[in-house]
């Protein structure tokens, strides 16, 4: 794995178990679609927005262009022992933190999941 802080000493404002429970399902995805082993990048950064955007990338198989539409639906899954709880439990927390997820992903060319966390508890006019 590799760590890429494009935001050296960016605050965020998260409640730090639901992030680590996000980020720790999408890392264990990654790791899961690289069965012959690959490249997992987590890169955290900040959008023109000064919102904190922390990306899980890794080189795997890849999602269906069909089935991203559906990742975030529960119960929905690729994996023979799979729950298809897992990226609704990210979707969740993200919007419990007013923040978004973004899947971007080609087929046999890896995933970029990019969760945008707002800035907030800065002064605010």
């Amino acid at each position: 794995a590799q760590i890429d802080d494009q935001a050296p000493g960016a605050t965020l404002y998260a409640d730090a178990r639901q992030l680590k429970q996000a980020c720790l399902n999408l890392i264990i995805n990654a790791i899961d679609a690289m069965p012959d082993g690959g490249y997992l990048t987590l890169r955290i950064a900040q959008d023109d927005n000064g919102d904190t955007v922390l990306s899980i990338i890794d080189t795997g198989q890849g999602i269906e262009a069909d089935m991203i539409e559906r990742i975030f639906t529960p119960f929905v899954t690729t994996k023979a022992s799979g729950t298809g709880l897992g990226l609704p439990k990210v979707f969740s927390i993200l919007e419990n933190h007013d923040g978004r997820v973004e899947c971007l992903s080609e087929k046999d060319a890896g995933t970029t999941f990019n969760l945008y966390i707002p800035a907030h508890g800065g002064d605010e006019s």
